[in-house]
């Protein structure tokens, strides 16, 4: 079984929010020992990411810092699959593509889609655990 991963581009997003901020990733990655390279491949262990959160929000005292790192996100940080959301007629036919390519997005999350008549429902339940302790 694959452990649990993101997409690297999303991460790579997240870390220019932390930039944004003033923050130095290289330093998150230096202080985390995190191995920068593992932002060369296409997918990006989610205890890595959590583990370079978890030292930005300890380094810099800042409860908040999943909202500083979504500054970095655009349509782009999920690379085709984020354009061809934008470029949807509506709503519903962009979350149709993320339910669609969700196990290429993440293994952290199962995203879904449900019709109830005229409503739809979309759902994102925890696919595996990501509530993993600190080292």
């Amino acid at each position: 079984m694959q452990s649990p991963f993101l997409l690297t581009s999303w991460v790579s997003s997240c870390l220019n929010g932390l930039r944004l901020r003033g923050w130095c990733p290289e330093q998150l990655f230096r202080i985390a020992s995190v191995d920068p390279a593992l932002l060369q491949q296409p997918t990006f262990p989610a205890h890595s990411f959590n583990v370079l959160l978890e030292t930005a929000r300890t380094l810099h005292d800042a409860p908040d810092v999943g909202i500083e790192a979504r500054r970095g996100i655009t349509p782009g940080s999920l690379l085709s699959v984020g354009l061809a959301v934008m470029s949807c007629r509506n709503l519903r036919e962009g979350l149709d593509l993320m339910v669609k390519f969700n196990a290429g997005l993440t293994s952290c999350f199962e995203l879904s889609l449900a019709e109830h008549g005229e409503r739809t429902s979309f759902g994102l339940h925890q696919g595996l655990d990501v509530t993993e302790p600190y080292p």
